[in-house]
This record gives C-alpha cells, structure tokens and sequence, in this order.
C-alpha cells in the first residue's frame, strides 16, 4: 500500500474522465453485507468481473485470438482471472501487469503508452517508477468506472493491436456491454 501512495505522489498524476451517462453503481459492486465484512465499498462484484471478463473471452474467439484478462479491485486484489487456451506465459503476466498500471495510474494504459511515444524523455524520467511498481505502458489496460466511480481496473493480453481490435478494444467493448457507456479510447499511434 506504501508503493501505492508513493507512487501516486510521485506521479501527481491525473485523468479526466467526460461526464457520462448516470448508471447504478450499486448493480455493479459488491454488496453492503460483503462490503461491511471487507470493510471497503465501491468494489466490483464477482459477477461483473466475470461477465466483463466472459464477454470480452467470446469477442476475441470469434475473431480467432486467445486472450488472458485480470481484474482487479481498488485496492489491488484479483477479482477474477482467466487465460484461454494456448496463451503464452507472457500474455498472461502482461494482462496482469496492464490491469496494475491502469489501477495505480487511474487511466489507460494506451494513453500512457502514447505520452511516452510522443515524448521519450517522459520514459527516461519514469523508468524508475516503471521498474519499481512493476508499471507496463502497452494497450490492454483500463479503470473500470461506474458513474465516475473506480470499482476496478482490467487488463488483458495476448491479442495483436491494431486500429480495428486489440486487447484495449475487446475489454472496452465488454465494459460498455457490461456496464454502460465507458470513456472513449486513447487514439490508436502504434
């Protein structure tokens, strides 16, 4: 937890999210009864997680990819995993890796991404940070905010990126499926 608050001091970082539709929290987190025994409240249920995780699985076998997803609570937990069939032991760490760095960033991991393509100083000045907390500046890793409100954060990986499918667009899709109207997506650079 220290890194945590080291890290978010450190980075002063800060995204902005438009207004969005109003939507439920409460349908999405965990109940008052379980959210009284761990003590916290605003964190995604196990049945969102799995319904995110589910639909974005079947989006990327319909289009012939495996992928491996995490999402993990505020504090940083492991909600819920899953890794198809065939997916390399780096497809899984780096949707893990992804679904940290959107928790700790509070923001795309493909908006970080960019920053640092359009300016590789910001790289060598946050390559202490990125080696200490483990951060992975790479498509596939995004907060998962109900009415601006962060229950979560996702990632995932093994899917080849492109304008038209990556692993951003598949955990997107399922998060607006699942949840409502979601931020729009970092432009594609890359």
């Amino acid at each position: 937890m220290i890194k945590f608050f080291k890290l978010t001091t450190a980075l002063g970082l800060v995204f902005s999210v438009g207004t969005l539709q109003a939507q439920e929290i409460d349908d999405f987190v965990i109940s008052s009864e379980a959210a009284v025994k761990a003590k916290t409240r605003d964190e995604i249920s196990l049945d969102t997680a799995r319904k995110i995780a589910n639909h974005c699985l079947l989006a990327a076998a319909d289009r012939g990819f495996g992928t491996s997803i995490f999402i993990l609570s505020p504090s940083g937990h492991v909600v819920y995993a899953l890794r198809a069939d065939g997916q390399t032991p780096i497809a899984t760490e780096t949707a893990l890796l992804k679904a940290k760095t959107a928790l700790f960033m509070r923001g795309s991991t493909h908006a970080q991404m960019n920053l640092v393509a359009k300016n590789p100083a910001r790289d060598t000045r946050l390559r202490p940070l990125q080696s200490e907390f483990d951060l992975f500046w790479n498509s596939g890793g995004l907060p998962i905010l109900v009415d601006n409100v962060l229950i979560g954060a996702i990632g995932a990986g093994g899917m080849p990126a492109s304008a038209e499918w990556s692993d951003e667009i598949c955990v997107h899709n399922a998060m607006t499926e699942v949840l409502g109207e979601q931020p729009p997506l970092a432009p594609f650079l890359q």
